[in-house]
């Protein structure tokens, strides 16, 4: 399955982990189990773990990741 989001900068705590955050909705669209895998693709692909967002993204179609992925998608 596949969704566009908008990218924002991970929260600081997030930072040199891996993790993807997502909304509650984006991750039910998606069917995404807290095991799962996030492949993320731009002009190349990486992967993250998908993690919920705090309350003030929570209806907001964007994905929070640090630069390290960023830079790799």
């Amino acid at each position: 399955m596949e969704e566009v989001l908008r990218v924002e900068e991970a929260y600081r705590s997030d930072v040199g982990q891996q993790i993807a955050r997502i909304s509650p909705a984006v991750a039910k669209r998606l069917v995404l189990s807290p095991q799962d895998i996030l492949k993320i693709t731009g002009q190349r692909e990486t992967y993250a773990k998908p993690m919920l967002t705090s309350s003030i993204d929570r209806n907001e179609n964007i994905i929070r990741i640090e630069s390290t992925i960023r830079y790799n998608a």
